[in-house]
């Protein structure tokens, strides 16, 4: 990691851009039989952390891909070969899989599975000598040789990634280089484990002649415009286009991915003595409408018009843009971020709160059908009632005694019901959520409860009457 914040120039001055020598040689399909060739059990990415004027660090690491000699395989799709994944890029793998499934395999992260990696470029084998064609698996190449009169008797085969830094123009940044791991038992090396010399496979990552030759020598510092506005036309502020967009482009690959929702081409048509400013929101009732009940307030109203998010699954981003001295000049837009989410489809997320029925008063003559089912909070659900006693008589099985979909879809806190079970009768109320808190569960009606009898979900959805 680098010690000092590196000051990068603004696009259009330069166009800034990190290489450097490499030869990796990390474990995959040559040593490990159980992993299928082009897959990987350890791996290393470069990452990039922005820094403030203070040199202090700012936000999360974010993994770049370089455009030359491109990460090389892919990590293994087996969630215990990403114990040792990093926390500090906006997730872990509990966030996103559910630890009380035993299903789940997968890790999210900058290393994870479907992640690609650095695990096997250019050529660390001692005894062979410089072939500008034994690359690995680069990418592109070139080979180049090492520098022998370092004192190696063969110093290998190296490339050199290529990465693009114009995403952080204008800013200070911080550079890693993240070689991560699984656990062998104590041991500390591939060949402390099997006691083998010659064993290449896990040799290392060895970087060299690290450059960004367009870096600057103390980070850019912008000056007040103090021009005078006298003489100028000042149309006041009366529309806002509001335009979001999110980076890499959505499907993302998996769940915890990091993803930038940009709003920078939102405009105004004026903003006088101002500055545009946006509030970013999760549409978490699906609506369109930013900012009302159900949905939840990722970030105030600032001039940043960037929000980095590692959405766990499928989110509707929301944003509002306005104008700093005219705030009631605002526009909003709304942003589907697709995650795919590889799930064992078995797990299923329960309604998180209790549901009671509340009748407006105990003295009215029965029947009374005035009552409500209630919640605590204010949330996105679906709502069924049943006939409690064909439940009975069908021995638990759901299927067939389902009267009716009371809520499909809603955002609320509680539903009205009025309906009379007759003489004799009863009813049961079932809700679940609309969006699992995981990404490998489904929402249910189930309370994952060890003594509930399996099945309730499927029966239920086999019941013409149930919620779609």
């Amino acid at each position: 990691m680098t010690k000092d914040p590196i000051n990068l120039p603004v696009a259009g001055v330069a166009i800034a851009e990190l290489d450097f020598a490499h030869q990796v040689s990390l474990l995959d399909c040559r040593s490990l039989v159980f992993l299928a060739c082009g897959e990987t059990g350890d791996r290393g990415v470069v990452q990039v952390q922005l820094a403030d004027a203070d040199g202090n660090p700012v936000g999360y690491w974010t993994k770049i891909t370089a455009y030359e000699n491109a990460y090389d395989q892919q990590a293994t799709d087996d969630y215990f070969a990403c114990t040792f994944d990093p926390v500090d890029d906006g997730n872990d793998e509990d966030d996103y899989f559910d630890p009380n499934d035993p299903l789940r395999r997968l890790g999210p992260s900058s290393t994870c599975f479907p992640e690609f990696v650095y695990a096997r470029g250019g050529s660390t084998d001692w005894r062979l000598n410089f072939n500008v064609n034994n690359i690995g698996l680069a990418k592109d190449g070139p080979g180049l040789p090492g520098n022998q009169s370092a004192g190696f008797r063969n110093p290998g085969t190296w490339v050199r990634p290529k990465f693009d830094l114009t995403a952080f123009s204008g800013r200070r940044i911080r550079l890693r280089f993240l070689a991560t791991s699984f656990a062998t038992g104590s041991t500390q090396t591939y060949d402390d484990l099997i006691r083998a010399d010659d064993v290449v496979s896990d040799d290392g990552w060895f970087i060299d002649d690290v450059r960004i030759e367009q870096a600057l020598s103390a980070p850019i510092v912008l000056a007040v415009d103090n021009a005078s506005f006298a003489g100028l036309p000042c149309p006041t502020c009366s529309s806002a286009s509001a335009v979001l967009t999110a980076s890499p482009a959505p499907p993302l690959s998996g769940p915890g991915q990091l993803v930038t929702v940009q709003a920078s081409a939102s405009t105004v048509n004026a903003c006088n003595g101002g500055t545009l400013q946006y509030q970013f929101w999760i549409d978490g009732n699906l609506n369109g409408v930013v900012g009302d009940a159900g949905d939840t307030l990722l970030r105030d109203w600032t001039d940043g018009s960037t929000f980095v998010d590692a959405p766990q699954a499928t989110t509707r981003y929301g944003m509002r843009v306005r104008c700093s001295t005219a705030t009631s000049c605002q526009g909003s837009a709304v942003l589907n971020v697709g995650v795919n989410c590889p799930s064992t489809g078995n797990a299923k997320a329960a309604f998180g709160q209790t549901i009671h029925v509340d009748k407006a008063s105990l003295l009215l003559p029965e029947p009374d059908t005035a009552v409500t089912v209630n919640w605590t909070a204010t949330t996105s659900a679906d709502l069924i009632r049943g006939n409690l006693a064909a439940l009975r008589a069908s021995g638990g099985n759901y299927a067939g005694t389902v009267s009716t979909c009371l809520a499909n879809n809603i955002t609320a806190s509680g539903v009205a019901d009025g309906t009379n079970p007759g003489a004799g009768g009863a009813t049961y109320f079932l809700a679940r959520p609309t969006v699992a808190a995981f990404c490998n569960q489904t929402p249910g009606y189930t309370t994952n409860h060890p003594r509930e009898a399996a099945g309730r979900d499927a029966e239920i959805a086999a019941d013409a009457n149930a919620c779609p």
